[in-house]
């Protein structure tokens, strides 16, 4: 029995190369493998190409905070003292009598002198028939329409008019009748009647701090004051409080009041109120 010879190929033939089928439509390879399967991409989810105009979505702004405004402040601004506030809209006054807005003890004051009034919101300061008169800038004024800088007196009392915002003070300095230097800021002469007492009622109502000088032929002294407080005096051999009361006994002469103290030392502790109370107990026990 004859056996069949398995058929050997022909080397000589041309070997016919199979490419790989292309994937379909709709068909991905797998990323992993040596054979890549091919994967089923769902029809909705194929990215569509666009048509016609895209809509850009429009760009908000920030939006910006409020602004808060800063209601503006009225003062008194004096030399060496705290200021006094004024509230716009409420009327003002000055005067003698304890019920006004600022009491100032002189007797060039009247009992109810001037006010600041508020006229369409501005203030406007007001001579209420006094006699002595309220002065702006050295001026007398019987209605006066305040700008911020303006230089009220009263009797002693001297202060400006300033405007703020509230959250600073303001920076203008004060004019040279109110200001602080070390140079002459009050001088004058000492006449029976007021006296020395009117002067250092002015003083410390205005709260200065500097030196009190007196000269007259009767004798000469001094006194340091500190926010309107005395804090020590010499009249000759007098020291503090009796030298203070030697000084007020004299009728005539002249005075002058300085930003600079001549000594530093606190020796006293007591107002310029008692003071001149208790002087003018002594007086009436002298008869004067």
């Amino acid at each position: 029995m004859t056996k069949k010879t398995a058929k050997q190929p022909d080397p000589t033939a041309t070997k016919r190369v199979v490419s790989p089928a292309r994937p379909r439509s709709g068909r991905a390879k797998a990323s992993s493998g040596r054979n890549p399967a091919t994967v089923k991409v769902p029809a909705a989810s194929r990215p569509k190409a666009p048509t016609g105009k895209i809509a850009i979505p429009p760009t908000r702004l920030p939006t910006p905070s409020r602004v808060t405004k800063v209601p503006l402040k009225h003062f008194l601004a004096r030399a060496g003292a705290p200021s006094i506030d004024l509230v716009a809209g409420t009327e003002f006054t000055f005067g003698r009598n304890d019920d006004c807005s600022l009491p100032i003890p002189s007797t060039r004051v009247s009992r109810v002198h001037a006010a600041i009034e508020w006229r369409n919101s501005k203030p406007v300061l007001v001579d209420r028939g006094s006699a002595n008169g309220t002065f702006v800038g050295g001026r007398p004024v019987t209605e006066h329409a305040l700008a911020p800088g303006d230089e009220i007196e009263i009797g002693p009392f001297l202060c400006v008019y300033r405007q703020g915002d509230g959250t600073k003070a303001a920076a203008a300095p004060l004019g040279e009748r109110t200001m602080m230097e070390p140079v002459d800021l009050l001088g004058g002469k000492i006449q029976d009647g007021g006296g020395l007492a009117e002067v250092l009622q002015g003083i410390a109502f205005n709260a200065k701090t500097g030196t009190l000088f007196v000269f007259s032929p009767e004798g000469q002294g001094w006194v340091t004051f500190s926010s309107g407080n005395p804090q020590a005096a010499e009249a000759g051999d007098a020291r503090d409080a009796e030298a203070i009361y030697t000084l007020l006994a004299i009728k005539e002469g002249r005075f002058s009041f300085t930003g600079e103290l001549k000594t530093d030392e606190r020796r006293m502790k007591i107002s310029v109120t008692s003071l001149l109370l208790e002087w003018g107990r002594r007086a009436d026990e002298l008869g004067r």
